[in-house]
Formats: structure tokens, sequence, C-alpha cells
């Protein structure tokens, strides 16, 4: 795979970027009920930013409600009256899904990291706007393994592809262009 990390960069902007995203996450799932129910995007939004969540807008929001959707975590139907409403009902218990972000949130600081750090030197002497990583779903798997981190959880490939999609969609300070065909993979439940 392969990711463009821009020059002049440093990680703490991807971080800061996947950390607000994190806020909103947890904001929605706290919110959202699982039972299907109509919820307002703009309202949604003002709550949140009422809430503590940094850089929350309703673009963001929507990144994460098309997010869960392409992964089968939701149902959403958009309402014809209002652009700004739509319904919403999750496919699988609440607790689960909660599990699964907070797992995606550790390995996206953990990728983000690791991206950096390997390239470091790299992108500090490189000329150009953008520098091309060259990295493995595997590779990253492997690092991840056998990193100092305490209390990591077990992950997977698909774990692994599961996070670099979602960094591509929150645009996290870098493109993966190649990831295209993650999104196309079966939904886990």
């Amino acid at each position: 795979l392969t990711a463009f990390l821009k020059k002049g960069e440093n990680v703490n902007r991807s971080l800061k970027i996947v950390e607000s995203f994190c806020k909103i996450e947890n904001y929605l799932l706290s919110v959202f009920d699982e039972q299907e129910k109509t919820y307002h995007l703009k309202e949604l939004n003002e709550n949140a930013e009422a809430k503590g969540c940094e850089k929350v807008t309703p673009g963001n929001i929507k990144t994460i409600i098309n997010y869960w959707a392409v992964k089968n975590w939701i149902r959403r139907k958009n309402l014809e009256h209002s652009r700004n409403h739509f319904a919403l009902a999750f496919l699988s218990p609440k607790g689960k899904l909660k599990e699964k972000t907070e797992k995606r949130h550790a390995l996206a600081k953990f990728i983000i990291d690791y991206l950096y750090e390997q390239n470091r030197a790299y992108l500090q002497n490189e000329s150009a706007g953008e520098v091309l990583i060259e990295f493995s779903v595997y590779g990253l798997k492997t690092a991840y393994e056998t990193s100092q981190l305490l209390f990591k959880d077990e992950v997977t490939t698909g774990d692994i592809e599961d996070t670099l999609f979602y960094l591509s969609r929150i645009e996290a300070s870098f493109l993966l262009p190649s990831l295209r065909s993650l999104r196309t993979r079966k939904p886990e439940r």
C-alpha cells in the first residue's frame, strides 16, 4: 500500500485529527439509539460542540455516519422533506460498536505514529511537497504486535485494513489512494 505524507507536517497534526474524530464518534455513540430514530444534523453538531467536541462540523458528522453505513454498522435513511434530517438505527449492539471504535482509535494512533516514525528522516530531507510511503498491512500488524504498548488488543489484518480505510475517510493528513478497494470488503458484524 502507499500513503502520501505531507512534508513539513508532523505527527501531531494527524493525531489531532484522529482525536477530534474519536471525540465526535464517542459523542454520537452516546446519543444514537439502537432503535430507529430521526436526528437533525445541525442540532447534533451544536450539541457535540457544547459537549467539548473540537472542530466538529456537520461534514465531520456526515463522514462518521457514512463510514458506519459503509461498514454496515448502522442503517441510515435520508428523509425526503429535509436534507438535515435523517433516520438512523444500529445494526449491532451499541456496546459492540463502542469496543470496535475504541480498538480502531488506538490502532489509528499507532499507525500514524508508526508511519511518521519510520519515515521521519526521509520527510525532513525531501524537497517535494508530499512524500510517497510504501508499507504493507502485514508489516503494520507485525509492528503493532511487537510494539511495547501496554494493554494492546489483538488485531487482525482486517482490523488494520479497516483502520486504514477510516484514516483515509477522515483525511488524517495523508492520502491512501490504494485503499479504495478496502471499501468493497465484506462488512464485519
